[in-house]
């Protein structure tokens, strides 16, 4: 199969199908690598964790996966991780198998829907809801376009303060529209910059200032600095708290041990993702994906019923 350009996973999926021993199977992952990328094998033990015993799934099931990403065996020692104990969870196993098992659906018709295209190009080649915009900016920054120029070079803070800058990056122009004012304007050669509109006058103005918004946003940061470093130690004496407020909290730690209990019932057979002492919390946020094979119950509705 290997010489067929299947492959590794291709072709041990064709081996479980075929019937093949596992320990062939091992034998043939070993010999090509296929879970090369795979963290070395730590023993538990070795870290004076408890080994875990696999609860497997009942005979002619299918289980959805939980594509959860497990922690680092050499990271649960002084986590939230290290105290949990999914065995203490008693739950109803084939309930559970029957609610997240995989079962063949129906094909269902999807309409997909087509973009608009645009009807044309008109001169003032800014769209009109951007026009707005930015006529009412500069309407407010009170500068002509040679003043902006001079003040943006000079760096002159006595007029662009965090405000006016924050209201200058809202309808300054992107580099497209940079690109786009330059072009357009430069290719129609009888023409006067003044024959065109406000705004399209404005992006061709700063058209030649390479990275504007990275260039403001910096200069926003600049006059910020000292105020974001205050906010900053504030945030982290907060994330201090809450970490604490975590590592103690009783009906969190039970919350994550039933979701290692049903993950590792979920994962059961799989090498990577199966028998997992803990997972990322950013995880966390892919369990509303996961449904029930009717589709009326997400694994999180599951857990609040559970």
């Amino acid at each position: 199969m290997m010489k067929l350009g299947i492959n590794v996973h291709g072709a041990v999926g064709r081996m479980r199908q075929d019937g093949c021993e596992k320990d062939a199977i091992a034998a043939f992952e070993k010999k090509h690598n296929a879970y090369g990328e795979e963290e070395e094998k730590v023993d538990p033990a070795s870290l004076g964790l408890k080994i875990k015993k696999e609860v497997p799934v009942s005979k002619g099931i299918k289980m959805k996966r939980l594509h959860w990403d497990p922690t680092n065996l050499k990271h649960i020692k002084g986590s939230i991780w290290e105290d949990l104990d999914e065995t203490s969870i008693r739950y109803d196993k084939k309930h559970f198998e029957l609610h997240f098992q995989v079962r063949q659906r129906k094909p269902v018709d999807e309409q997909k829907s087509r973009p608009t295209v645009a009807a044309g190009q008109i001169i003032t080649f800014v769209s009109k809801k951007r026009t707005q915009g930015v006529l009412i900016g500069l309407k407010n920054l009170n500068l002509d376009n040679e003043q902006l120029r001079t003040v943006l070079h000079n760096m002159d803070e006595k007029v662009m303060n965090v405000d006016t800058l924050s209201k200058l990056l809202e309808m300054a122009p992107t580099m497209d529209e940079q690109t786009e004012a330059e072009k357009k304007i430069m290719q129609e050669g009888t023409r006067r910059v003044k024959d065109y509109g406000t705004v399209e006058q404005f992006f061709f103005t700063l058209c030649d200032f390479y990275n504007l918004h990275q260039r403001l946003k910096l200069w926003m940061f600049k006059q910020n600095f000292h105020e974001i470093c205050d906010s900053l130690l504030d945030q982290y004496k907060t994330i201090g708290k809450a970490c604490d407020k975590i590592r103690n909290n009783k009906n969190l730690k039970l919350l994550l041990t039933i979701m290692l209990a049903f993950g590792n019932h979920m994962n059961y057979g799989n090498k990577r993702k199966g028998n997992a002492y803990g997972f990322h919390l950013p995880d966390l946020a892919l369990l509303p994906q996961i449904k029930t094979f009717d589709g009326s119950m997400t694994f999180p509705m599951y857990l609040y019923s559970f």
